[in-house]
């Protein structure tokens, strides 16, 4: 899988395997990038995440044609879930890395992402080379069946608190 991603900072923790890139713009100007790949189910799961953040920004703007101010705020604060979380994968190696370390509503976002795009037929859209479906599906499938634990665990810690306050 083609799942180079440019990084900005040369001393990410997370960074184990780096080349300098030269690429040539226009002739004379260089560019200089730091580039290394991510795992497969990671690059699966930030493609998972990428298709789900057009969807909700498509929600979004559905909410601010309605003028539906509760609505828009919603589908903001999702979109800016997805955003973190995105950004927060970027940066490592394996999931477990970074499961513990998020919050409910994090967590739940990602299950959700997973599991729409599990139950759906239209994987066809999160392929970056012909016919890597299959790879698609069994990467989410492992990750999926690998995050659950760790979801239940702290949904049951999320609706103890929040019978707690009540």
């Amino acid at each position: 899988m083609g799942n180079l991603i440019p990084f900005s900072n040369p001393n990410d923790k997370h960074t184990k395997k780096e080349d300098a890139i030269v690429l040539k713009l226009m002739g004379e100007s260089g560019i200089t990038a730091k580039m290394r790949i991510l795992p497969q189910e990671i690059h699966v799961l930030i493609r998972v995440l990428l298709k789900e953040q057009r969807e909700t920004k498509e929600l979004y703007h559905e909410a601010v044609a309605k003028k539906n101010k509760k609505e828009m705020d919603y589908w903001n604060m999702i979109q800016e879930v997805f955003h973190s979380l995105i950004k927060k994968l970027k940066g490592i190696n394996k999931i477990e890395e970074v499961i513990q370390e998020l919050s409910f509503v994090e967590l739940d976002c990602l299950v959700g992402a997973m599991e729409q795009s599990i139950h759906e037929t239209s994987l066809m859209e999160l392929q970056l080379i012909e016919d890597d479906t299959p790879l698609v599906t069994e990467a989410l499938n492992t990750m999926y069946q690998n995050i659950i634990p760790i979801y239940e665990e702290k949904r049951k810690e999320f609706e103890s608190k929040q019978q707690q306050s009540e």
